[in-house]
């Protein structure tokens, strides 16, 4: 339990106060239309469902005994490469109505701090509004990538030899390991077991709205597809293919679903890695099928748009600096290794007040219980060093910011072991 002025924060402890969190939250972020009541309490079984749940995760704000608003904050695994860092997500954060603007978010961000110090967690995590959450640390860490696919070159798709269908609970260890192949890879997806992929499975068709699998002759599922339940159903909500039939047949199926809408759109939209198999696969087999009276050599059927929003959407922050470093020791040690013109040397992190002191020794990385004489010493902020660890920014653009200080000489470890590239979150992986 944590007080912030008149306010108090602590787990919820009955099934009113449950109740009356999960029917807020879902009013606030639900499209309008649904039953409010009835998607509350599927996602209040949902929630409880999940392996990882503890009660103490569903955070509460009190102004005495009366409910002020709330959050959960889910406990989870965030990948970098082959690294697990322990992770507070946090989610669902709602004031009542009655009590905006009397400090119920503060109250609920110094309160998930404290969780996550207690918890031992590495890092937080959360998808927020705008010009609210960097004033708690939180720092950009993902823009998101959409690719625009026009229709007609779909249409044009002569039939592809794969065939689509909802899944089915027992598709689930498929899923899983599509979703592994495709996203596992990238730093801001999430360590799945199976149990938690048949539990997210389980909720996409109590909603009626399960993933759609394309499958080839024999049956091997070789493609997901998922679609947001209501509003918008152009835009996908989360897509991978092993093969190019089985993007085909999504394609198709997707543009089939978006053709039944009353003036239809022109184009579909797909979020995707720029970098990932399933890009790929579009730019390799998708045509321009009409040029344009100029022949503009700029006409294409797929056009990719990122999204750069400021201080909004996906944000962290670390916990601990030092947490962080250990979860990613193993990671160093492969790609130091795999480097193999990295001398032996000593240095420190300083990452706010916090002093991380390591050494290399042929391609060994170690941590060091107190700087070693004379090593190196690199300066970041916690922001900083969040947005190397998701890749966000490279090191050589955040060496020459004013409020950093990293040695030339230590530019190529550190660019070794913060490798700039694309984070990625994965729409089922959202909270």
């Amino acid at each position: 339990m944590t007080t912030s002025g008149t306010l108090t924060v602590r787990p919820l402890a009955t099934d009113e106060e449950i109740d009356t969190f999960c029917y807020l939250a879902t009013e606030t972020f639900s499209p309008p239309g649904g039953d409010t009541a009835t998607d509350a309490r599927l996602w209040r079984r949902y929630v409880e469902a999940l392996p990882e749940f503890d009660p103490r995760q569903l955070r509460g704000v009190f102004d005495g005994e009366v409910f002020a608003g709330g959050c959960i904050i889910y406990e989870r695994e965030l990948c970098a490469g082959e690294a697990r860092l322990r992770t507070a997500c946090i989610g669902g954060v709602v004031t009542h109505p009655e009590h905006r603007l009397r400090g119920v978010g503060t109250a609920l961000m110094r309160d998930a701090i404290t969780f996550a110090e207690r918890h031992g967690h590495a890092l937080l995590l959360l998808d927020g509004i705008p010009n609210f959450y960097h004033r708690w640390g939180y720092t950009d860490i993902y823009d998101l990538t959409e690719h625009i696919i026009e229709r007609a070159a779909v249409a044009a798709l002569p039939a592809t030899g794969c065939t689509t269908r909802p899944a089915t609970l027992d598709d689930a260890p498929a899923l899983l390991a599509l979703y592994q192949r495709h996203y596992s890879r990238y730093t801001g997806s999430f360590h799945r077991t199976l149990e938690q992929q048949r539990i997210r499975l389980e909720r996409s068709r109590d909603r009626g709205n399960p993933p759609v699998l394309a499958e080839d002759a024999a049956g091997n599922a070789l493609g997901y597809l998922m679609l947001p339940s209501a509003g918008d159903r152009v835009r996908a909500g989360e897509v991978a293919a092993s093969t190019w039939p089985a993007a085909a047949a999504l394609l198709q199926h997707h543009a089939h679903i978006v053709e039944a809408q009353a003036e239809a759109p022109a184009s579909l939209t797909w979020p995707l890695p720029p970098d990932s198999y399933t890009c790929y696969l579009l730019a390799d087999h998708l045509d321009v099928t009409a040029a344009t009276p100029d022949n503009d050599t700029r006409t294409s059927v797929v056009r990719s748009e990122t999204y750069i929003a400021r201080r909004t959407a996906w944000m962290a922050r670390p916990v601990s600096p030092r947490r962080i470093v250990e979860a990613l020791l193993p990671v160093w040690q492969a790609r130091l290794a795999s480097a193999r013109r990295i001398a032996s040397m000593s240095f420190t992190l300083r990452t706010g007040d916090e002093v991380t002191a390591l050494s290399i020794v042929d391609s060994a990385v170690q941590l060091l219980p107190i700087p070693a004489p004379d090593s190196l010493e690199a300066v970041l902020t916690p922001a900083q060093l969040v947005q190397l660890l998701f890749g966000y920014r490279p090191v050589s653009y955040l060496a020459a910011q004013p409020d950093t200080h990293i040695p030339e000489s230590l530019l190529p470890v550190l660019d070794t072991l913060f490798p700039a590239g694309q984070a990625w979150i994965p729409w089922s992986d959202s909270f």
